[in-house]
């Protein structure tokens, strides 16, 4: 898609009581994904893949929160999509906003869910 205008693909469910919206918006060179439950995007956190030392292991993923609050599950989060969102876009960082009232597993696991049905890369 270099050059080309960005693609957003936008959803929402109801996940374990709670209205959570999701969108994806693909740009040239990098995606910006949004899961919230407050209708606003909270912290902001930067994913960057990388390659392990040795270059034969899995692929690694730096996490860095841009803005809000840096707690441990928005860095689980973050790599957990990072583990599902890079190897299918060329390995190209991506940018979550992140805004979530209940951090349980099954709720993240929900909206990992949300996050690939509403793909765009």
């Amino acid at each position: 898609m270099a050059g080309g205008t960005p693609r957003t693909k936008q959803g929402a469910a109801t996940v374990n009581g709670v209205h959570t919206d999701i969108v994806c918006t693909a740009f040239g060179d990098s995606i910006f994904v949004v899961v919230t439950q407050y209708q606003k995007l909270g912290t902001l956190v930067q994913v960057v893949p990388g390659v392990s030392v040795d270059g034969t292991s899995a692929p690694t993923y730096t996490t860095r929160v841009l803005l809000g609050k840096d707690e441990p599950m928005t860095h689980v989060f973050a790599r957990s999509l990072g583990e599902k969102i890079c190897p299918h876009n060329d390995y190209k960082p991506f940018t979550l906003a992140v805004a979530l009232k209940d951090w349980s597993p099954q709720v993240l696991h929900a909206a990992e869910e949300l996050v690939l049905q509403n793909k765009v890369w």
